[in-house]
């Protein structure tokens, strides 16, 4: 018996840049039924990403621009259903996910009775400084929104808000989340001028006991989010 079919999803803009190193990671991943679909919400960047599809795990899609970042990961679930797969996993742009993240990830969906698993701690690298970061949040409630896995049924009942960021908390809130609590890193989020959020990681560790410089995992960073 097949495993199940997971979908990755990755929405899109402005990133071209980036694009390579994500998609290199999704092509290393382990778990072996898995399709990455691509959302490009700027059309001056939809013939470049649809040139991605180069092989047939990628489904690459031009949606209307404009919109808020919850309608866009929406219409990648809508995508991840229409193509049989009963399992999302967010794959953001500019992160790195190791090989077997979505393996773990799956797993323990699957041995859980939750509606999500995700991680409630995970890596940031500041490209431009070359230093990383750890982020540990013990909220039962919380997950990293770029760490959600979750049945498509699920969303299915439950969609996402349509804000234009914090789209995912919002979300959890209306759902049963598992956080995740691997021994090492499965997550290493870029943290550069193009974020959508704000991270000023180094003011914000002065008074959050959230964040922790990480230079035990500095090597692994700097070679893993080379572009």
């Amino acid at each position: 018996m097949n495993p199940p079919l997971v979908a990755c999803l990755m929405p899109t803009a402005g990133r071209l840049h980036l694009l390579p190193r994500a998609m290199r990671s999704f092509s290393r991943q382990t778990y072996p039924n898995r399709i990455l679909i691509v959302l490009s919400n700027n059309p001056e960047e939809d013939e470049v990403i649809a040139s991605l599809r180069i092989t047939p795990d990628i489904i690459t899609h031009a949606a209307v621009p404009g919109k808020t970042l919850g309608y866009y990961r929406n219409v990648t679930a809508q995508l991840a259903v229409a193509a049989g797969a009963t399992i999302a996993v967010h794959f953001d742009d500019d992160d790195w996910s190791h090989p077997e993240r979505i393996a773990d990830q799956v797993a323990a969906l699957e041995a859980s009775d939750r509606d999500c698993v995700g991680y409630r701690s995970g890596l940031f690298w500041l490209e431009e400084e070359g230093r990383a970061w750890m982020y540990s949040n013990g909220l039962k409630c919380y997950c990293l929104g770029n760490s959600l896995c979750y049945w498509l049924k699920v969303w299915e009942r439950a969609k996402f808000p349509e804000l234009r960021r914090g789209e995912d908390y919002h979300w959890l809130r209306e759902i049963d989340a598992l956080g995740l609590a691997p021994e090492e890193p499965r997550i290493i989020a870029a943290v550069h001028n193009g974020n959508a959020v704000n991270y000023p990681i180094e003011q914000q560790a002065k008074s959050s006991i959230s964040w922790r410089r990480a230079a035990e995992w500095d090597e692994m960073c700097r070679k893993e989010m080379a572009l």
